[in-house]
């Protein structure tokens, strides 16, 4: 009799076992079709942009140019490798100043580097002197009707692509979480140096614990829905954020949407993070003990930084789930190490200071 139920039981085990099996193989299937189609459709959109710009172009190349005086010095070449990296929005025709004597004597150019945005008969509109930032001149070609600014085809402006990376995100941070805490793996080892001053070091030095406390607040939907009511309603926050095109381009936030470098990154994640903790502070050049201390509060802390490393994964292409302990833990030990640093820059700027972050993601 006891054989007859051991083995009815271990038959039952063997079928739950493989329906599991099975649902696991179709969520995973079901993931990898939505990820084939969004890709698919990120492709033809831009594909279709392309086209749409190329045509443009085309069209502002019989009205407007940009006029690049040459000349192979330093400077120069500065000002080349800028334009090779983000081209501008109109073509672009070299002067070469020790050839074209009469173009230069037309425009006086008398300093390099120079480039000059003239009209189809040659008339000066605008010049810039010095070696400037592709992202100024285009702007301002944009911003003053020059050439129609690119429409936005990032697929973290999507509605539903939002819900579907965020989802992702969650499932994927879960699993770090579960093996770092449970299995003790935590193999990421800082790149940057910890502080010679022992309290700030000793705070650095709990990275682990607030990288995971981090990892633990962000996931916990999903393990049970509203299991953090607060932290469900940040989440949401960040939804509603980056579903709004314009704050794409807020100063403080659009390096996060498509910066490479992890550096600058990481420094500004932290800017933002001491912004979130010292943004209630009345007058930051009488800087109170008990304000200082809410900004150097680790929980707080955890909470700024995690929130910031998670929106930066979700609407930056170039970056995974893998990347959040470096950005995080990175993060949090240039926080502490150069946060006095940072408040004596803000101190310099006076209370002007928080117009800087306008708008910028836990600025309400």
């Amino acid at each position: 009799m006891f054989d007859f139920l051991f083995k009815k039981k271990r038959e039952q085990e063997r079928l739950k076992a493989e329906i599991e099996a099975e649902r696991e193989r179709k969520r995973l299937a079901e993931e990898q079709r939505i990820a084939e189609e969004r890709e698919r459709r990120l492709a033809e959109n831009r594909r279709k942009e392309d086209e749409r710009l190329a045509k443009q172009k085309e069209a502002n190349s019989k009205k407007f140019q940009i006029l690049d005086f040459f000349l192979d010095c330093s400077h120069w070449r500065e000002q080349d490798i800028i334009l090779q990296k983000m081209p501008l929005a109109l073509p672009v025709k070299r002067i070469d100043v020790e050839k074209d004597d009469d173009i230069v004597e037309k425009y006086k150019v008398n300093r390099l580097p120079k480039l000059i945005l003239v009209d189809l008969n040659g008339k000066e509109i605008k010049r810039w002197v010095g070696v400037t930032q592709s992202e100024e001149i285009n702007n301002f070609l944009y911003n003053n009707g020059y050439v129609e600014r690119p429409m936005q085809t990032d697929e973290s402006l999507d509605g539903s692509d939002i819900n579907e990376r965020i989802k992702q995100l969650d499932l994927d941070l879960s699993g770090q979480f579960f093996v770092e805490s449970m299995a003790n793996d935590f193999s990421y080892v800082p790149c940057a140096s910890l502080s010679n001053e022992f309290p700030i070091k000793e705070m650095q030095k709990q990275y682990i614990h607030y990288c995971l406390m981090a990892k633990s607040n962000l996931s916990k939907d999903i393990v049970m829905k509203g299991a953090d009511p607060f932290m469900s309603a940040m989440k949401e926050h960040v939804k509603s954020y980056i579903s709004s095109k314009n704050n794409r381009l807020n100063s403080a936030m659009k390096y996060l949407y498509e910066l490479q470098d992890k550096k600058i990154l990481i420094h500004q994640i932290g800017m933002l993070a001491m912004h979130a903790n010292l943004k209630r502070v009345n007058d930051i050049s009488n800087l109170t003990k008990d304000d200082f201390q809410n900004a150097m509060n680790p929980e707080h802390v955890s909470l700024a930084l995690g929130l910031y490393v998670y929106f930066t994964i979700l609407v930056n292409n170039k970056l995974t789930a893998n990347d959040f302990n470096e950005l995080f833990v990175e993060s949090w030990i240039s926080y502490y190490g150069e946060c006095q640093t940072r408040i004596m820059m803000l101190k310099m700027n006076g209370n002007r200071w928080k117009n800087c972050f306008n708008g910028v993601l836990l600025d309400d």
